[in-house]
């Protein structure tokens, strides 16, 4: 039923090639309202040359992208249409010599595949793990490092105990810059 109704409606009527004049219609009109009364003017135009009401014209990408091209202010004298009137009534109008449009259809894209690793891509992974690995092991041995330290000013008296959150919080960043360092030595690995 659906596709009985567009091949009704895709059937051409009447098809016809009009100047529309937009200089006199624009020109009594606030130069930032030019464009919108250019449209509308087209509208009345073409309902009254078509017999067309005017909630059934439709107006093409290209003769809407013609108006709006040197913006609103200034719109051109005169525009070429073509018009096509359709058999339910509708209109579409377009500039001519536009390009015709036809509704593509969107065709499904394969799953995208994993494309095999070369020899180079390898040994970056594996130069890549290593680094993490050597990382984590930095991390794991600075941590215990701190963990004892923290022991140690446990049983310190009061009155002897260094400033250890300063150790702590110099040491920390010295090993996000290590880490900082090595993640940029992997990455100018990579091709």
């Amino acid at each position: 039923m659906a596709k009985e109704k567009k091949k009704e409606s895709a059937e051409i009527k009447l098809q016809r090639v009009y100047n529309i004049p937009l200089r006199k219609l624009t020109e009594q009109v606030p130069r930032y309202r030019r464009a919108k009364r250019a449209m509308r003017a087209i509208r009345d135009f073409m309902a009254r040359h078509m017999k067309v009401e005017q909630d059934k014209i439709k107006i093409g990408k290209y003769l809407n992208l013609k108006i709006w091209e040197r913006s609103m202010k200034n719109i051109p004298h005169h525009v070429k249409v073509d018009a096509v009137k359709f058999a339910d009534g509708s209109l579409k109008l377009e500039l001519v010599g536009a390009p015709a449009t036809e509704k593509k259809q969107e065709a499904k894209r394969p799953a995208k595949e994993k494309h095999a690793k070369t020899d180079a891509e390898e040994k970056v992974d594996e130069a890549i793990e290593k680094k993490e690995e050597e990382i984590k092991e930095h991390l794991d041995k600075a941590k215990e490092v701190e963990k004892e330290e923290m022991n140690l000013t446990k049983n310190e008296p009061h009155h002897k105990k260094e400033k250890s959150s300063t150790k702590v919080n110099t040491e920390k960043k010295t090993e996000k810059t290590v880490e900082r360092k090595i993640f940029a030595e992997v990455k100018r690995q990579r091709p």
